[in-house]
């Protein structure tokens, strides 16, 4: 697909410049993060949202990410789009009701300027829209007043047809975004700065991610949802597993984060043993046996019921919610990738052997001291890994 097929399959329809190539006027230069940092820093420092500060922040972030794409005085990287969006929640947080809040965001909109008419986005795009912008919650009369709803339709209509600032095309077509301030000092960013990332983090899946149609979720619950989590994320690790929360929210495997804090919190010792979900049992599926890690007294069959003295059940609910995967089958092969992970170099299990409760404190080895071993394929699409426990390899079945 070539890049501007690319975008226009999203809805978009200004075109895509080759890697390198410029729109007519040298491209503004990228703000310093040290304004936002310091307005984030100055600007409330919420650590909790009612239901209606939430909706607020929710819809101060879906207008920002609509100028941010579609408005003329914005998507050409005219202004540091990120102090805008700070400058304005204070003002918007603290709204009472939706008349209130769409008064300052429609004053907002017009003190960036007239939108000149575009004739050529009325024309349809040449090649077939595989998946159009979705711009229903602009039009939601709950949310938003009448005037503010004809200023983000004529805006959509009328979009900015230049170079834009905030997107770039890879090699391959898929786009990117060069012109995004990381953040990458702030361990824990402020709380302005939290919800930005949650804001941002919206608009690039809702306008440019090609899968939106298969999330399986109302993609716009994801706001109200997740800002308050991500407001009270105070540490470090608080706004690493929030982080880990919006990308599960994607439904897609490749969606991850990995963070030396997140590493350090799962440990770096591990039980040398494989576990498998079967019937959602933690089943032990094979036992470690060449000399080089220290033995577990675990069989294969076993069924895992508590690690460290907590019910496996209630780690997964727990860990459901923030194990990115395109179905709970691949979540809860995410999470046996993990569950005998420790602290320490021993690991405290609790199983079920043939219906007989055992307990035992299992060693581990540290991980990266010893060689991976990965089991050879068994000659049979089935085999049994206890006498009473079958597993029959789906992939491998064949039509006779």
């Amino acid at each position: 697909m070539s890049k501007r097929t690319y975008l226009l399959a999203l809805g978009l329809g200004f075109a895509a410049l080759p890697a390198g190539a410029q729109a007519g006027s040298t491209p503004p230069a990228d703000p310093s993060p040290a304004v936002a940092v310091a307005l984030a820093a100055a600007g409330p420092q919420l650590t909790t949202l009612t239901p209606q500060q939430a909706d607020n922040v929710a819809a101060l972030g879906q207008v920002w990410g609509l100028l941010k794409y579609f408005h003329p005085a914005v998507a050409a990287g005219q202004r540091d789009w990120d102090a805008e969006f700070l400058r304005q929640l204070p003002g918007i947080v603290a709204c009472k009701s939706v008349l209130e809040r769409s008064g300052l965001l429609s004053t907002w909109v017009s003190s960036l300027g007239a939108v000149p008419p575009c004739a050529a986005c009325a024309t349809p795009p040449a090649q077939p829209v595989r998946l159009a912008t979705d711009l229903r919650w602009a039009q939601d009369k709950r949310r938003f007043s009448a005037p503010l709803r004809q200023q983000l339709a004529f805006i959509a209509a009328n979009r900015y047809q230049g170079a834009p600032h905030y997107l770039a095309v890879a090699e391959a077509g898929n786009p990117t975004f060069p012109h995004e301030a990381g953040y990458a000092d702030q361990a824990c960013p402020a709380a302005g700065l939290r919800l930005l990332a949650v804001c941002r983090h919206w608009n690039i899946v809702q306008y440019y991610y090609p899968y939106r149609y298969a999330i399986g979720s109302e993609w716009g619950s994801v706001l109200p949802d997740l800002l308050p989590r991500f407001a009270a994320a105070t540490t470090p690790l608080a706004y690493r597993h929030a982080a880990l929360q919006l990308a599960t929210r994607l439904h897609d495997g490749h969606a991850t984060l990995r963070d030396p804090l997140l590493e350090a919190e799962q440990g770096n010792y591990l039980v040398a043993a494989a576990v498998q979900f079967i019937d959602n049992k933690a089943t032990v599926i094979r036992v470690r046996h060449d000399g080089q890690v220290p033995q577990p007294p675990l069989e294969p069959g076993d069924i895992i019921t508590h690690v460290a003295g907590r019910p496996v059940a209630d780690m997964v609910r727990q860990q459901l919610p923030e194990t990115p995967g395109s179905n709970q089958a691949a979540q809860l092969r995410a999470i046996t990738s993990t569950l005998l992970f420790a602290t320490t170099p021993q690991l405290d299990l609790q199983v079920l052997r043939a219906d007989q409760a055992l307990r035992f404190t299992a060693p581990c080895f540290k991980v990266g001291t010893v060689p991976p071993v990965r089991p050879a394929l068994a000659d049979s699409m089935y085999r049994f890994i206890a006498p009473e426990v079958g597993y029959v390899d789906m992939a491998r079945i064949t039509k006779a």
